[in-house]
């Protein structure tokens, strides 16, 4: 990502530099208008900078790269529509009055930090939310994942019932909330003395914990869809 930053800059900085040579090399007439419209346009090249840093985080993971690039694309829109815009006023400065390209450019750089702004914000609900989506279905995807991981060596009907089991979590509810909180917490403990039972070869303390589990877990998943 910091390779993607400084591609960014230096595409800037050419830019930039176009800008320059356009700017001071073509016959435009140097009033009060031309100089607005080159002071918006390095503005809009400046903010530039700013949409680096939030749309390209250093710290952030491949989610928060991945929502970046809305706002990635409005302030490059932006920048593109106010160096038109800069354009077109430098050329037409002689007879251009200085309120039109005034109020034009703050329009624009004004639409350009809502949409910024908002963009960023949505952002960051929506990672929000996937944050805590993902907090609330670790407990049962670490109890999904314990039970497949259940093995009983040279017992077909041992493993047929461990492998039920861990069909019964695949296909449960995978939320948590506060209701199920007491029922996953009973869950947890009778999932470790399964572990145990197991471990130490124990035929009927396995197929009796399977029915707990399982019986446990449908009162867990009706009080998940009683609280929806």
């Amino acid at each position: 990502m910091e390779k993607n930053k400084k591609r960014g800059i230096a595409a800037l900085a050419i830019v930039f530099l176009v800008f320059q040579v356009i700017s001071f090399a073509a016959p435009f007439s140097r009033n009060a208008v031309f100089w607005l419209a080159y002071l918006f346009a390095l503005t809009a090249m400046a903010a530039q900078l700013y949409v680096f840093r939030v749309s390209m985080p250093l710290e952030g993971g491949k989610k928060s790269r991945f929502y970046g690039f809305p706002i990635a694309w409005i302030g490059i829109a932006y920048l593109l529509v106010q160096l038109a815009a800069s354009f077109l006023e430098m050329a037409v400065s002689r007879i251009l009055p200085f309120w039109i390209p005034l109020v034009l450019n703050v329009i624009l750089l004004a639409a350009a930090a809502v949409g910024l702004l908002a963009t960023d914000a949505v952002r960051d609900e929506i990672m929000r939310q996937e944050d805590r989506q993902k907090a609330d279905t670790e407990n049962m995807r670490e109890l999904y994942a314990t039970a497949a991981s259940l093995d009983y060596p040279d017992n077909d009907s041992m493993n047929k019932a461990l492998r039920s089991l861990a069909e019964e979590f695949r296909y449960s509810d995978p939320v948590s909330c506060s209701q199920t909180a007491l029922q996953e917490a009973v869950l947890k403990q009778k999932m470790e003395k399964l572990k145990r039972a197991v471990s130490e070869k124990n035929e009927e303390a396995v197929r009796t914990l399977c029915r707990e589990i399982t019986g446990a877990l449908s009162e867990r998943n009706r009080a998940c869809k009683a609280n929806k």
